[in-house]
C-alpha cells in the first residue's frame, strides 16, 4: 500500500495531506488556519498603512515609520491594536501626529484599551449613565490632520 505523502505547515510545524496545504509562496505552504491568519494579517497591515497616509496626508510611509511599526508589531501588538491606538491619539486625544508617531503606540495602548472598554460599556448600556470618567491632559491644542473614521 502506498501512503498519502504528508507535508509540514511551515507555520504552525504540523503535519497535513498534501492537498490541504495552500501554496502561500514558491516554496512555503501553510494549512487553512494558518492561511487565514496570513490574509487576515496582510489585510490588516495595509489598512493601517492607508490609515496612516490618509492621517498624515502622505502617498507612502517613510521607512522609519515601516520600521516602527515592525518594531511596535515585535512587542506582541497586533497592526489593529497599531491602528486604533492611532485614532485614539489623533481624534479622542487631540494629538498632532507625525511621522513617529507609530512609537508611541506602546505607551498610549492602555489608556486607549481603557477608553474603549468605558465606551463599549457606555454603548451597550445607554439607559444608565456610565459613572466612570477618564481625566485626559492635553498637551498640545492642533487639530488632528486624521479623517474621523469610525474604529472604536
Amino acid at each position: 500500500m502506498s501512503k498519502r505523502k504528508q507535508l509540514i505547515c511551515h507555520y504552525c510545524k504540523e503535519l497535513f495531506d498534501r492537498e490541504t496545504l495552500i501554496q502561500v509562496t514558491k516554496t512555503k505552504r501553510a494549512c487553512s488556519k494558518c492561511n487565514d491568519t496570513i490574509v487576515r494579517e496582510k489585510n490588516e497591515y495595509k489598512e493601517l498603512i492607508d490609515y496612516l497616509c490618509k492621517g498624515l496626508n502622505i502617498k507612502a510611509p517613510s521607512g522609519f515609520m515601516l520600521k516602527s511599526i515592525e518594531k511596535v508589531k515585535a512587542l506582541g501588538y497586533s497592526y489593529k491594536d497599531i491602528q486604533w491606538t492611532v485614532y485614539y491619539m489623533a481624534c479622542i486625544r487631540k494629538m498632532f501626529l507625525k511621522d513617529g508617531c507609530v512609537n508611541l503606540v506602546p505607551s498610549f495602548y492602555q489608556e486607549m484599551c481603557e477608553y474603549r472598554r468605558i465606551y463599549i460599556n457606555a454603548m451597550n448600556n445607554k439607559v444608565e449613565e456610565c459613572k466612570e470618567t477618564i481625566v485626559v491632559k492635553h498637551t498640545e491644542t492642533r487639530a488632528p490632520k486624521i479623517e474621523n473614521t469610525r474604529l472604536i
